[in-house]
């Protein structure tokens, strides 16, 4: 297996584990050799592993006519992906398979589902320039494990407004769907500037402000502002809290398609 140009373990990857499984699991034996080429940042937030592990088992479906489902698919890349971060991420799989936003509706029987995004909505991001080891377990960790019965009911109400919201390209109440989860919040404490960056970045225009995947990366959401300034009122306040960032526009991803077969 071979990862931007060098030979790596494919138990260690997340595309090759990936492969793996779902090999092993549909007793194929054959040898297959996988190229990942990464345009993604990794470390930040933003599941790169997670496109690896899905580009890897869309890719030999469609190779070897398996006619696998996609949320056979979403699920086979999300156990891959324990090879990078030790737990199935199949909200980043399913995210990359299908395009477009998607939702975990069920982990037995596994079911994903895509939901439309209005193109209304600009995505940028802002990703702050710090490290952190084993970052994923880490932010994982600050997350309680139990919570109050009314912020289960929150946290509900919010991602289903959310989801109202994208698909409908109405802004009018996304800052209150999005503005400080419990996830956000609980990871303050590994990431103290986020509440400063949000309130500098709702004020500069933003329609919506979460942190991304495990961060340290901040995605931003608007419908009228241009982005720009957005993300430069962002990195200014990062600047001035002592943290060098960079910022970057999105596009939203199509999912997993054959650009050439042979």
């Amino acid at each position: 297996m071979f990862h931007d140009g060098n030979i790596i373990d494919p138990e260690k990857s997340s595309a090759g584990k990936a492969a793996s499984i779902m090999m092993k699991d549909l007793n194929i034996d054959i040898d297959i050799n996988i190229s990942v080429i990464k345009r993604i940042p990794e470390g930040v937030g933003l599941g790169s592993s997670g496109s690896s592990a899905s580009g890897s088992v869309f890719a030999i479906n469609e190779l070897l006519n398996l006619g696998l489902s996609e949320n056979r698919l979403a699920y086979y890349g999300g156990i891959g992906e324990q090879a990078a971060s030790g737990t199935p991420h199949w909200d980043n799989t399913s995210a990359s398979l299908l395009g477009g936003g998607a939702l975990l509706v069920s982990v037995k029987p596994f079911i994903v589902k895509q939901f439309f995004i209005s193109n209304a909505f600009k995505f940028s991001l802002i990703i702050p320039d710090i490290r952190i080891k084993r970052k994923t377990l880490t932010a994982r960790s600050v997350i309680p494990t139990q919570i109050y019965l009314s912020d289960g009911v929150e946290v509900t109400r919010n991602l289903l407004g959310t989801v109202d919201s994208l698909s409908s390209g109405k802004s009018d109440n996304l800052e209150i769907f999005m503005n400080e989860s419990i996830v956000d919040r609980s990871r303050e404490q590994i990431y103290p500037y986020l509440h400063v960056l949000s309130d500098v970045l709702y004020r500069s225009g933003a329609s919506g402000v979460c942190i991304s995947g495990a961060g340290p990366s901040v995605l931003i959401i608007s419908d009228s502002k241009p982005l720009g300034e957005i993300i430069n009122s962002g990195i200014k306040k990062l600047k001035d809290l002592g943290l060098s960032a960079k910022g970057m526009e999105l596009n939203i991803g199509r999912g997993c398609k054959v650009v050439r077969m042979g």
